[in-house]
């Protein structure tokens, strides 16, 4: 009996020091090193940066200049790869400075992978989780913990919402090897959840979950990957990219084999066209991917299915400086954030599908919609609500769609068929393209679409990365960048491997320049 245990206790302890052990070394990859240094100097001016993406041909050019852009061009900046990145309008102008400013895992995508014994949904969660933290501790300066107010009203959903909020804990300590940047959740009665969040109705109140993401400046969090992806040995080894904000691609040259070894652009300040020539275009524009793929090729389908997400920002007293909160379940079955934001409250946000265009406005029956939700929680109608309201927007996400037919190894969205077939894009004009996009995923609600991402190679060459969120810019960026050094080990050399984990972006600086 004493031998068993023995054996038993001992093949446990085998087996714990080989699980940490791998959490370990999975938390440790594509780390940059810890006694790295990093050396900074002012990045190069805009007619500098303009005049040498005419005289030079690169390794990759990326177009977009969004969070997944700015990733890219970190990663490749940093393996050595002599990389451009233009963006038709200003770096983190659209989609990526239109977020709910959150870095997180996503527990409302736990939720569902638990309860439909989704594993590759918990997947995502888990890559999500561990680049919370990484985002987190690459500019303290624009990241912080926030605490998150779940309140309850039904004493069943304390077991069940401590219950998936636990696992998210779990999987934060565990990918993350006990280092996630964020406190642990806790439950708090109703008296302590009334001081906390002094505007939540009492009513049938039992108590409340305080549970913990992060929460950043989106838009110069964008910036600032995309400046020190621009300075040269950076970090050693690092090719400075060369960046151009207000660069427009208005077509693609192609060589006698049809496929692409270059771009047309239009510099929209001087209203002066060039060529920019590249061994592999990369196609990071977000909502816009679908209409990059049809500039190149006119018999490309959607693929993506856009989903406006709406913001509004009220007085600072409706939220508390240390506490937001979450509406678990609306009306339609989504979340609800009330954050506290830059002195202000941060409300949103809608996920509806909408038809693609520049610069979105927020409706009126997006407004509507937030403020009858959010006063079913809080001590204000929603009509004072509205009256309160001092700023808004809205953002395109770029969901992948679930109609098209392409199983990526990337995507962990369970709804695809798995079929070979790839079809794409369309002009942004087109009214044909409209009306397909429109009908994408027309039997089920955005808020259902995996927010996975997908990498995706036509057949004149042009890669696109389509979907993903914010939280996850970095893996998307180094996914994309694995697959394109596997496809062009001859034409693409590089001195690293990917190292932008834990790498600290300008701005973390002391006054003689190193970190």
């Amino acid at each position: 009996m004493i031998k068993k245990v023995a054996i038993c206790s001992g093949t446990l302890g085998i087996l714990s020091y080989g699980g940490f052990y791998f959490l370990k070394i999975n938390f440790q990859k594509n780390m940059i090193d810890k006694d790295v240094t990093y050396k900074y100097s002012p990045c190069i001016k805009r007619n500098e940066m303009f005049k040498k993406l005419q005289e030079n041909q690169y390794d990759l050019l990326i177009i977009g200049g969004g969070a997944t852009g700015a990733g890219l061009a970190l990663d490749a900046a940093t393996r050595g790869l002599k990389c451009a990145l233009v963006e038709k309008n200003d770096f983190s102008s659209g989609t990526s400075s239109k977020s709910t400013k959150l870095l997180h895992g996503g527990i409302r995508y736990l939720e569902n992978a638990v309860n439909n014994l989704d594993f590759t949904e918990l997947y995502f969660v888990w890559e999500a989780l561990a680049e919370r933290a990484h985002t987190m501790k690459i500019a303290p300066y624009l990241s912080r913990p926030v605490s998150i107010l779940m309140p309850i009203y039904k004493y069943w959903q304390v077991p069940y919402f401590s219950y998936n909020i636990k696992i998210y804990d779990l999987l934060a300590d565990l990918v993350c090897y006990f280092d996630k940047g964020v406190p642990n959740s806790l439950y708090i009665r109703k008296s302590n959840t009334i001081d906390n969040f002094p505007l939540l109705r009492k009513d049938k109140l039992k108590g409340s979950l305080i549970y913990f993401d992060g929460q950043h400046d989106d838009s110069r969090m964008n910036l600032n990957l995309i400046l020190t992806s621009a300075i040269d040995n950076y970090v050693p080894g690092q090719i400075g990219a060369t960046v151009c904000n207000h660069m427009e691609v208005k077509n693609f040259i192609k060589d006698e084999n049809n496929k692409l070894v270059g771009v047309r652009a239009i510099d929209k300040i001087n209203d002066k066209e060039i060529e920019i020539f590249s061994k592999v275009i990369i196609n990071a524009t977000g909502p816009y991917g679908d209409i990059i793929r049809k500039l190149a090729d006119e018999n490309r389908k959607p693929m993506i299915q856009v989903s406006v997400g709406c913001h509004f920002i009220l007085p600072k007293w409706y939220s508390t400086k240390n506490n937001g909160m979450i509406i678990p379940k609306t009306s339609d079955d989504r979340v609800l954030f009330l954050l506290p934001w830059e002195n202000n409250t941060l409300v949103g946000t809608t996920d509806e599908k909408r038809i693609m265009q520049d610069d979105p406005k927020i409706q009126e029956k997006d407004i509507e919609f937030l403020t009858n939700e959010l006063s079913k929680y809080i001590h204000v109608s929603a009509e004072e609500i509205k009256n309160d309201i001092t700023a808004a927007w809205c953002g395109f996400r770029p969901l992948i769609s679930t109609n098209n037919n392409k199983k990526s190894k990337f995507s962990s969205n369970k709804k695809k068929n798995n079929n070979n077939n790839i079809n794409s894009n369309s002009s942004s004009n087109s009214n044909n393209f409209d009306d397909e996009q429109n009908n994408n995923n027309n039997n089920i609600g955005t808020h259902e679409i995996s927010r996975s991402h997908e990498i995706i190679e036509d057949d004149n060459g042009l890669i696109s990365i389509l979907g993903g969120k914010w939280t996850i810019y970095r893996k998307m960026a180094q996914d994309t960048l694995d697959y394109i050094l596997r496809k062009y080990p001859n034409e693409l050399k590089t001195k690293y491997n990917c190292r932008t984990k834990f790498l600290k972006l300008i701005g973390c600086h002391d006054k003689y320049g190193y970190l």
